[in-house]
């Protein structure tokens, strides 16, 4: 009897025990199983991150233009990044304000890699073109564009001669033409013998950046004569000549290389065309050495470490600081 009852229990035991053994093999088969899915997830979420880093670090907007038309801003962007741009919200300024006033709009705009989109911000408010705004273009990526809408008659937010952009005087020229009929030059740009005509200036520009820098289309060129009066020339039709948009200048904005072996040297010269009419009004028929000056205000976007900033500067050139040999 006694030894029925002890091979009972040696029975037991070891079904108890090979119970136990395949609980401990399949919660060690689970355990493994939830380990190789917890990895798998979160090597998912890694490339994830990744990826959308990569693409956040990949977006790249140029913002061409910011014009008031009715009460309404419209800003023309230009997407020379890799990946699609979703613009989420508008961030605006009036930074003539005291104190400066600030807005939020929700938009949604989509612009493909190498496409340009206007009327973005198409939002009628009170908007005065005589104000400075400063626009904020904020992406589903969390990026922020900005750009400044400043009255093409001031210079607003430029510190004189301070930036990255020197000038090749000795470039210095215009043609002209008369009642839409050819161009006539190039002449010396410091001698002026016709006024009454539609001019385009030229002169080199020289990017002393690291990195190539974009010039904005709100660049121009102010010849002031010495006796009171002056006129802007655009960097692009403004639309009040007979002109096509981005006839002088390549579209959809200019780049200036860069020379990062040697920043003093700059980089290659850059050919800038300014259009406008009536140099110095109507006051005179002739300007030569001594009667004007020159002034241009360069906005340009550059990119460092802290992301993409527009920057205003303007170079200023005394007529007098020239020699010309031909006037």
């Amino acid at each position: 009897m006694h030894h029925r009852l002890f091979g009972a229990r040696r029975a037991i035991s070891s079904v108890v025990a090979a119970a136990f053994l395949v609980m401990v093999v399949a919660l060690g088969f689970n355990l493994m199983l939830f380990g190789a899915n917890l990895l798998d997830a979160t090597s998912r979420q890694i490339a994830l991150r990744n990826q959308m880093a990569t693409e956040k670090a990949s977006e790249s907007l140029t913002i061409l233009d910011t014009e008031i038309t009715n009460n309404k801003l419209n800003t023309t962007a230009f997407n020379d990044g890799g990946v699609s741009i979703h613009i989420v919200r508008l961030w605006i300024t009036n930074n003539s304000a005291n104190p400066k006033w600030h807005g939020k709009a929700e938009v949604n705009y989509w612009l493909a890699p190498g496409k340009t989109l206007r009327g973005i911000g198409n939002i009628t408010g009170v908007f005065d073109p005589s104000r400075t705004y400063i626009i904020d273009l904020v992406t589903d990526r969390g990026n922020i564009f900005q750009t400044i809408y400043a009255p093409s008659n001031t210079i607003v937010a430029t510190v004189q001669g301070f930036g990255w952009l020197t000038i090749d005087w000795n470039s210095y020229q215009y043609t002209y033409s008369v009642g839409g009929g050819p161009d006539q030059g190039p002449f010396n740009g410091w001698c002026i013998t016709q006024t009454s005509a539609t001019f385009q200036f030229t002169l080199k520009a020289i990017n002393h950046f690291n990195k190539p820098l974009k010039l904005m289309t709100w660049t121009y060129l102010k010849f002031v004569s010495n006796s009171g009066g002056d006129t802007p020339f655009f960097i692009m039709d403004n639309r009040s000549y007979a002109h096509t948009p981005f006839a002088y200048n390549p579209p959809p904005y200019i780049e200036l290389p860069e020379n990062p072996s040697d920043p003093q040297t700059g980089g290659t010269p850059t050919l800038l065309k300014f259009l406008g009419k009536t140099p110095g009004g109507t006051e005179k028929a002739t300007f030569g050495v001594g009667d004007f000056s020159v002034l241009v205000v360069f906005f340009y976007q550059y990119t460092d470490a802290q992301g993409t900033h527009t920057l205003g500067q303007s170079v200023p050139y005394e007529a007098t600081e020239v020699i010309a040999s031909s006037c």
